[in-house]
């Protein structure tokens, strides 16, 4: 999605220096966007609750994900008193290893990243948890619209960007899409690419019959204008359903809405979607939670005035997210 041009938050942007031996692994929801590259953050400067601003990880500025967490930011420092500032980084994964370790209060990550990064071998001191569902992200396939390509079935035989070494959750997520419609990557003639920015310019050179993005990308968009975009249905009937699950089971399917935005589609169209979470170091205060909390669930109208993305955010279902990561315990607590 394309986030430049929103209002910067007072609270402020830092970005921390790399750590010898950082990882470089490229989030999901950044490699399908607009990948960037920030340095790490590598100190663990003591703080104690109230006492200093809290910090908030997100991805590099551009994103999805940084246009949200200076939109959260900036909710926090206005309407809770909680003074935030919003710390770059690589990736999504290394969030989640941030706020494992204590060096991040806050992060957004996307729910897929978070549970890969839960399970990969890690040294962190504890797991983190999650404070919020803000909204769903949504990823697909896309044809050119002059082509007699209408389903992902269709696509057999047909050369479909894959590889994404930048990351395996996107490779996992490619692969939930053509099962979810019958195919592998045995039925298709892959066209290997590092990430799904380098597909989408394979697809512009002739290289490539379709090619896999974020639904709503700026990169979309700039496509589209190129060549008229067909985005390709997902079937949702109960088989499907259950072979989408075997591959993804943190993935949904959505039924899109047409909107200005989004492309590709005239009339509503099932699609993959996921969720993207506030998470929080397992040990931040359960006060510092609740008024974080707090403040997203009656601040939705100042959120969608920042970033278009929170116009599905719903404050009924902040406290029921789809992810394998519990919920903080201040949260837990609630009654919702």
């Amino acid at each position: 999605m394309n986030v430049r041009g929103n209002k910067q938050p007072v609270a402020g942007t830092m970005t921390a220096p790399r750590c010898a031996g950082g990882t470089t692994r490229r989030s999901l929801f950044a490699a399908l966007a607009l990948p960037a590259f920030i340095p790490l953050l590598c100190t663990r400067p003591a703080r104690a609750a109230g006492t200093a601003p809290l910090r908030l990880g997100s991805m590099a500025p551009g994103t999805i994900s940084h246009a949200a967490a200076s939109a959260i930011a900036e909710l926090l420092t206005r309407q809770a008193s909680l003074e935030t500032r919003v710390l770059p980084n690589t990736g999504e994964a290394v969030l989640v290893g941030l706020l494992g370790s204590g060096r991040l209060d806050l992060a957004i990550a996307n729910a897929l990243e978070a549970e890969a990064a839960r399970s990969e071998a890690t040294k962190h001191a504890s797991e983190p948890r999650v404070v919020a569902r803000l909204f769903p992200l949504r990823a697909g396939l896309y044809v050119r619209s002059d082509q007699p390509i209408h389903r992902i079935a269709d696509l057999a035989g047909k050369r479909v960007t894959a590889g994404f070494s930048a990351s395996p959750a996107i490779a996992r997520l490619l692969d939930a899409l053509l099962a979810a419609d019958g195919l592998s990557r045995t039925d298709i003639r892959p066209v290997m690419v590092p990430d799904p920015v380098a597909g989408a310019a394979r697809f512009v050179e002739g290289r490539a019959d379709a090619f896999f993005f974020a639904i709503g990308a700026a990169k979309v968009l700039e496509v589209d204008a190129a060549t008229r975009l067909r985005l390709l249905p997902v079937p949702d009937d109960a088989e499907a359903l259950a072979r989408l699950a075997q591959i993804a089971p943190l993935a949904y399917i959505e039924r899109l809405q047409p909107r200005p935005g989004l492309i590709g589609f005239a009339a509503p169209v099932p699609a993959l979607a996921f969720d993207n979470l506030l998470l929080a170091r397992n040990d931040l205060d359960e006060e510092v939670v609740r008024r974080v909390f707090a403040a997203l669930r009656d601040g939705r109208e100042m959120l969608v005035g920042r970033h278009p993305a929170f116009r599905d955010f719903n404050p009924a279902t902040l406290a029921h997210p789809r992810s394998s990561l519990a919920l903080h315990p201040a949260i837990a607590a609630l009654s919702l």
